[in-house]
């Protein structure tokens, strides 16, 4: 097993990652001496990007998997979701990320910045070239759900 203190990263689809482990902090959970409590949050991280300058051996990978890959198999998960256009113009990685800072702000701007972090290991760990990424996250534990309203 590994050391606790090692950031753990979802690299991407298929990979064996422990789901929720996808952390921005060094340092093992608990109490943060001399500050405040931390806030864990959980976001939905979607980082869109365009392929740029295919090598063909990547583009017949990319070609040969697209069934896989399929935006309708599109889902958010802590080993992360890879899909993209049969025309190998864009992307998509879709991640689910719990994470741990000393304030709610904090978390927001990390959340997007390890997205983005996840997507490059991903797709640079398949010699995948692409333009620059950009990220979205949304915290789960500010959406708010309507209740239905009742007809008479």
């Amino acid at each position: 097993m590994s050391d606790p203190a090692e950031p753990r990263v979802a690299l991407g689809p298929g990979e064996a990652v422990m789901a929720g482990t996808a952390r921005t902090h060094l340092a093992p959970l608990g109490p943060n001496p001399g500050k405040g409590r931390a806030v864990t949050r959980t976001y939905r991280v979607q980082v869109t990007g365009q392929f740029a300058d295919l090598t063909p051996t990547a583009r017949a990978q990319l070609r040969a998997g697209q069934a896989e890959h399929d935006l309708f198999l599109a889902a958010f998960s802590a080993e992360g979701t890879f899909t993209y256009t049969p025309t190998l113009t864009r992307f998509t990685l879709r991640y689910l990320l719990e994470v741990s800072e000393d304030s709610a702000a904090e978390a927001d701007e990390a959340a997007g910045v390890e997205g983005e972090l996840l997507a490059t290991q991903f797709l640079e760990s398949r010699s995948i070239t692409y333009k620059p990424l950009s990220a979205t996250a949304v915290c789960l534990d500010d959406v708010k759900i309507k209740g239905r309203r009742n007809k008479p």
